[in-house]
């Protein structure tokens, strides 16, 4: 327990000494997951518009097309 005390520490002790660690390692990530949570409340985005540019013609990007035009299960 005793190192882990003494990581901590050390850890609150660069924090302080330079405030842009603790912005980027605890605000920005406070932000992007309330900007998520608000993102999904109603659930995940489904029937989204998508383009597809197909330069090859070729029987994989066919399919994936396939694929992406199939009816969502999650609903």
């Amino acid at each position: 327990m005793k190192r882990l005390y003494d990581v901590i520490r050390r850890e609150v002790h660069i924090w302080h000494k330079r405030p842009v660690y603790m912005v980027g390692s605890v605000c920005v990530m406070a932000f992007c997951c309330l900007f998520y949570l608000t993102f999904f409340r109603d659930g995940v985005p489904s029937d989204l518009p998508i383009g597809v540019v197909d330069y090859d013609n070729s029987s994989l990007t066919r399919n994936f097309v396939q694929q992406l035009d199939a009816p969502s299960w999650v609903r």
